[in-house]
């Protein structure tokens, strides 16, 4: 929880302008034009200027948090962008070929100007440790020596040159096919500041950017045939290799941190840098700061898949139904995969294999200690941006619609779904989309169950209407959507292998009288049988005693919604003119019942808290702190109601909310 001081505010100005032109020069010849311009500005809405400040009720740091002053990420935060598409195609009609042929291009110049922290982040650890100003850990960044904030921006500008040329054959009267080819070429104008101690350290260069070496070419087929049957039947598929819209804020990136312009200090000290509550002017910690830089591979190629479909449309006999049944497969060629370059060796492992970090190995954790064989001339959480080739998804749906008539259409589909990833690519920042990831080991290249994978879903959608009143149409229509739960991982509260992350380590679910496992002195022998039993009460948990906790491997309840929609057409001042009345709720349930229509999760990350870690002890044994509710009793990391929340107050999932609108049409 926090202050209204710490909630995430931004202004966001977007001005779009299009031209869109069609030719015809001949019966067998036609061309399409487009330009357009973007002009997008963002800037931090925050109402003061005031130190990032985080209070951890516990003197352990094991306890809930409560987070004053100002956001860390909207101390200076401003994005200014200009992007220029343009794209230009042409249609030549062959026989029985359509062939289309033409370039589409984008240039995307960047002013981005983000002053992370430069008004200082501390860390307490109890509310008497904050009262005296007694910090865990500071951290500012701040222009280097020479430099001012001005110079720390992003600036650069990105183009992409994209030809491409397609054929549509229509074999026969039955069977058509489409087959063609696209190529991305990227451009990047500018490097950023080359740094010469970096490269030194660690081998290569920190300036390398996306150029015409990592272009893309992704060809592409697909085709449809038309059965000859009394009842419309056609079987659909297709293959191509697809590539992302260009991922530029993560190439921004290496512009700012570069460990030239700007410098990060972090102090676990505060005789050495007390704390202060004057944004503009913070106490930079004594010995030099570290620098904080971000790179790219030099082979570095933009996230592109595989996909490949097949699918069947069937025309049944009853009432214009349409029976269809779909599979698609998608296969990652590159994804992006961000690793932490200055983690040093490992000291040891722990009692479930995975390496540590801590300066004495097994020790309790303390902050200080983390990342021991570290470079301390630079942060850690200086990244590399490289790919990975791992990572799929695979859905099969089955539907069945009926295309208007007789006032009544509607459709219903069962999906089932596995997706799997690496990197899901969940921040801006590189360094926190690093961190934001459960996982074993740090900079582990495991495929696992995606944050975003939908196990099951249903739904159904039906329209009704009716000219009550003349030729002015009366119509309802309700969608329904019915789906597993999101996934989440069960992880350790606090940083369990010394990589200076905390509440990403996936936890080790302890068997009945594990060897592996003992408990934080006081603890009752009451708390560790509730902990016993939950263990055994929950499915997930059951059936991986012994193990270590997969990364999504658990997932919250099924979740339930129904929008509704009423329309009436009402009869227009003029001739000719009609008006409209539309009332849409959204998640109806919940009107109807305060209890339904909502949503769980484990709140802003996947992550749920099964235990703390609290070291190894003399016998190799994990040491267990077991979290407990105000009466004692063992509680994990409880459920929350999925609505609004800290960070996007006026986010409405969980309760229903209606909205009017009057359309009047001349």
């Amino acid at each position: 929880v926090g202050l209204t001081s710490y909630t995430y505010t931004k202004t966001i100005t977007t001005n779009n302008y299009v031209a869109h032109v069609f030719d015809d020069w001949t019966d067998s010849f036609s061309t399409e034009a487009k330009i357009g311009f973007q002009k997008y500005v963002q800037d931090t809405a925050a109402p003061w200027r005031q130190p990032a400040v985080n209070v951890n009720l516990s003197a352990d740091g094991k306890g809930p948090s409560i987070n004053l002053g100002e956001e860390q990420f909207r101390h200076y935060n401003h994005i200014d962008t200009k992007k220029l598409s343009f794209f230009l195609a042409g249609t030549y009609i062959l026989g029985d070929h359509t062939i289309k042929g033409g370039i589409d291009y984008q240039r995307n110049k960047i002013n981005n100007l983000f002053g992370q922290t430069e008004f200082g982040q501390y860390n307490f650890w109890g509310i008497s440790n904050f009262l005296a100003g007694n910090y865990n850990k500071y951290v500012l960044y701040h222009p280097a020596p020479g430099y001012v904030l001005a110079d720390i921006a992003g600036k650069w500008t990105y183009s992409q040159y994209s030809p491409f040329l397609q054929d549509t054959w229509q074999v026969n009267d039955k069977l058509s096919v489409q087959y063609g080819v696209r190529v991305d070429i990227p451009h990047s104008s500018a490097q950023p500041a080359y740094n010469a101690r970096f490269a030194q350290a660690f081998g290569y260069p920190n300036n390398y950017t996306v150029g015409s070496s990592n272009r893309v070419v992704e060809p592409r087929l697909s085709f449809n045939y038309l059965f000859d049957s009394s009842y419309k039947t056609q079987l659909r598929g297709g293959v191509g290799l697809f590539q992302t819209s260009p991922p530029t804020v993560w190439m921004t990136n290496p512009f700012q941190n570069n460990g030239v312009t700007l410098t990060s200090y972090t102090s676990f000290n505060p005789a050495s840098a007390p704390f202060s509550p004057d944004p503009l002017n913070q106490n930079i910690p004594a010995g030099g700061g570290a620098g904080s830089i971000d790179t790219i591979a030099k082979n570095f190629r933009l996230p592109t898949v595989w996909k490949a479909s097949l699918a069947l449309d069937r025309e049944l006999p009853w009432w214009g139904l349409i029976a269809s049944a779909e599979y698609e497969h998608i296969k990652v060629r590159d994804g992006i995969l961000y690793q932490a370059i200055n983690f040093g060796a490992p000291t040891g492992t722990l009692p479930d294999g995975r390496l540590q970090f801590w300066k004495t190995p097994g020790e309790a954790p303390k902050t200080a200690d983390a990342l021991a064989n570290q470079n301390r001339a630079f942060s850690t959480a200086s990244t590399l941006l490289t790919n990975t080739h791992k990572g799929k998804s695979d859905s099969f749906t089955l539907a069945l619609s009926k295309p208007f008539s007789d006032s009544l259409s509607g459709n219903v589909s069962l999906t089932f779904n596995h997706a799997t990833d690496v990197d899901p690519g969940t921040d801006t920042i590189a360094y926190n989309g690093y961190q934001r990831v459960a996982r074993l080991n740090p900079n582990a290249d495991v495929a696992a169950t995606s944050n975003y994978s939908i196990a099951k879903s249903f739904k159904a959608a039906l329209t009704w209407q009716h000219n009550f009143f003349g030729d002015y149409r009366s119509q309802v229509s309700m969608f329904y959507n019915g789906r597993t739960g999101n996934p989440y991982t069960w992880v350790f509260s606090n940083d369990a292998n010394g990589d200076s992350i905390a509440g990403w380590d996936p936890a080790y679910i302890p068997s009945a009288n594990d060897p592996k496992v003992a408990y934080a002195a006081g603890t009752s022998a009451q708390v560790i049988q509730q902990f016993q039993n939950f263990l055994a009460s929950d499915s997930y948990l059951r059936d991986h005693r012994g193990q270590v906790a997969s990364r999504n491997g658990d997932r919250t309840g099924w979740v339930n919604t129904l929008d509704m929609s009423f329309s009436q057409e009402v009869p227009g001042i003029f001739k000719g003119n009609k008006g409209e009345l539309r009332l849409d709720v959204y998640n109806f349930l919940n009107l109807m019942n305060k209890d339904w229509g909502r949503s769980s999760n484990t709140g802003i990350y996947p992550t749920r808290t099964l235990a703390s870690y609290g070291g190894v002890n003399a016998k190799g044994q994990y040491v267990y702190s077991l979290p407990t509710d105000k009466n004692g009793n063992y509680q994990p990391q409880q459920l929350q109601v999925y609505d609004g929340g800290f960070y996007d107050p006026s986010r409405v999932v969980s309760r229903w909310s209606a909205m009017l609108t009057l359309r009047y049409t001349f």
